[in-house]
């Protein structure tokens, strides 16, 4: 007999859901196993027992207790969890992957942003605050949060999925981004669509996210970083030039890690390694700009102005 609750818990739920689901038939080579206080057949396998599982979860109360909000109905987070590569191995179950989530929440997490901005700097042009708003919501900034939320040991990922990964989910920035958005849609269907409720409760645990260095929200510091990138192309536009970004390398299959390069007028300025090639691309700029009175021996047709 198995119990999904006894004391040998990974703490990681894609591996214990594997673990009892078997990769190719539910609980192969199991009778039975619990539920909190249920006992579970194979012929009682249902969508309904997957739930009760989820929520019996240990990395999932601890989730709540982070986000301090306590779901109604265990449906919104179970689909904000469930990646596609673990609804394409169990079709047996008519469980949705959290991807419609992921559209939604990014909406949702921009409007609570921009309220939040627009309120707090009053006299700031629209420029300055769309720019603010995409350090914000950008996928690497989200993805320090959802490592802050240990989303990685609560994501329901495919065994091939993690096979080929050969990485913690928690090490995957773009995925982790992406559960981010969805565990706010979730929160927010939980809720009934009430969105005054949801930005009181998003904002409450970005902020406890700060305290741990998980989240910067409205530091002036972000904007100056991630506007990098930006700076440097309007610099070198100035000389009808464009920065060429290029990837040298990569690794197995076109994955992580990725070498790339910055070239101006054809001249390599900087060289850089990174598992993402949008923290190369601002890694790059920024090396660039440190080294931007490198430039003026380059056959600009003008000289690039010092600042």
């Amino acid at each position: 007999m198995s119990n999904i609750l006894n004391s040998n818990l990974n703490k990681n739920l894609s591996q214990d859901f594997l673990q009892f689901l078997g990769s190719k038939s539910p609980l192969a080579g199991t009778e039975f196993f619990h539920i909190a206080d249920m006992k579970i057949t194979k012929e009682k396998l249902n969508e309904f027992a997957l739930l009760e599982l989820f929520a019996s979860h240990p990395s999932f109360k601890e989730l709540e207790k982070k986000i301090q909000y306590n779901f109604k109905s265990i449906s919104w987070p179970f689909e904000a969890m469930t990646h596609r590569s673990f609804k394409n191995e169990f079709k047996i179950f008519k469980i949705l992957d959290n991807e419609r989530l992921e559209f939604l929440g990014d909406s949702l997490l921009a409007t609570i942003i921009s309220n939040e901005l627009f309120n707090k700097y009053p006299d700031v042009g629209e420029g300055i605050l769309s720019k603010f708003r995409s350090a914000l919501v950008n996928g690497n900034h989200l993805a320090k949060l959802g490592r802050y939320l240990d989303l990685g040991s609560t994501l329901l990922i495919g065994k091939g999925e993690l096979k080929n990964k050969n990485v913690s989910c928690n090490d995957n920035d773009k995925m982790l981004a992406q559960v981010v958005e969805a565990l706010i849609a979730s929160i927010y269907m939980d809720l009934g669509c009430d969105y005054n409720a949801l930005k009181d409760i998003v904002l409450t645990f970005l902020l406890e996210g700060e305290k741990h260095g998980a989240y910067l929200l409205f530091n002036e510091e972000l904007l100056k970083e991630f506007d990098e990138i930006s700076r440097l192309q309007e610099m070198i536009m100035a000389y009808g030039l464009m920065p060429e970004y290029k990837l040298i390398n990569s690794g197995v299959n076109g994955n992580p890690p990725f070498e790339m390069s910055l070239l101006i007028c054809g001249k390599e300025i900087a060289r850089v390694k990174e598992n993402s090639k949008k923290i190369a691309h601002k890694r790059l700029a920024t090396i660039a700009l440190e080294k931007k009175k490198s430039f003026l021996h380059l056959n600009l047709n003008k000289k690039l102005k010092r600042s």
